[in-house]
């Protein structure tokens, strides 16, 4: 974080006087500089503290030269506290709401309510991914594993037969165990929590990119690999670069192997 800089915005040094020092947090940018944040209704305003020059406020009461932050922009700020330890924003907000800031806190449970209809958003359609996948498998097992006739399963699965013999012919060698994204979905979906879905990303049995006849097949020829989801679920934001850093290193031998290494 550069100096005057508070989350990639210019923050113009002013000094923090009056109403807007009462009941503010003193904190500092990563290079040390001094600011004084204060809640708002909507959200935060912050101010530069070093080489105060204005000495005069708004007639908001906030110093000229201060950025205001609505809720979701500021949970996204890092500042520190006089020990250097980083505070998030959203300990920020908590910390100001706790200190009477009434509007803060209505503004910070709407923010709270509209991140948790997200969240119930991604685990519906998890849920709806998993019944998905978990139905062809019954489907595959049936067929593949008991011994069912595709009329006998396609009456249970209330399918026709035809489809059922789609449904075979399209499953995969990999189809009969969970692949890593349902087993991210499950966690989605609420099912386990991330450290069961860390353990079983580090223990699966994953497959990697084919190429037939070493490689020199045509590109339609290629057969992708189950790896593929776990390097999709990391660009994606679905898992850290930590759980994705663990579960490369669980896997590093296959990886090599699979590149010719």
């Amino acid at each position: 974080m550069r100096s005057g800089r508070i989350g990639g915005r210019r923050v113009v040094a002013g000094a923090a006087r009056g109403a807007f020092a009462s009941g503010g947090l003193k904190l500092h940018g990563a290079d040390g500089e001094p600011v004084m944040v204060r809640g708002t209704a909507t959200g935060i305003v912050v101010a530069g503290m070093r080489r105060a020059t204005t000495g005069k406020s708004t007639t908001s009461g906030r110093p000229k030269g201060a950025v205001r932050y609505g809720v979701a922009e500021a949970s996204k700020l890092v500042l520190y506290d006089g020990k250097g330890n980083p505070l998030k924003g959203t300990d920020i907000i908590s910390a100001l709401a706790a200190t009477g800031h009434a509007g803060l806190r209505d503004a910070r449970a709407k923010h709270t309510a509209k991140q948790s209809a997200r969240q119930l958003i991604a685990a519906v359609k998890a849920q709806e991914r998993l019944v998905k996948a978990r139905r062809v498998r019954a489907i595959v097992t049936g067929v593949t594993e008991e011994g069912m006739s595709q009329s006998e399963v396609a009456v249970l699965a209330e399918i026709s037969q035809a489809q059922v013999s789609r449904i075979i012919k399209a499953a995969g060698a990999d189809m009969l165990t969970p692949t890593p994204n349902e087993i991210i979905d499950e966690r989605d979906a609420g099912e386990i929590d991330d450290a069961e879905m860390l353990a079983r990303l580090i223990e699966i049995d994953c497959t990697y990119n084919q190429y037939p006849d070493g490689g020199n097949a045509a590109v339609d020829a290629f057969v992708p690999g189950t790896w593929n989801q776990i390097e999709s679920a990391f660009h994606g934001g679905r898992i850290t670069y930590e759980q994705y850093r663990l579960i490369v290193q669980a896997h590093a031998q296959e990886l090599r192997n699979s590149s010719g290494q």
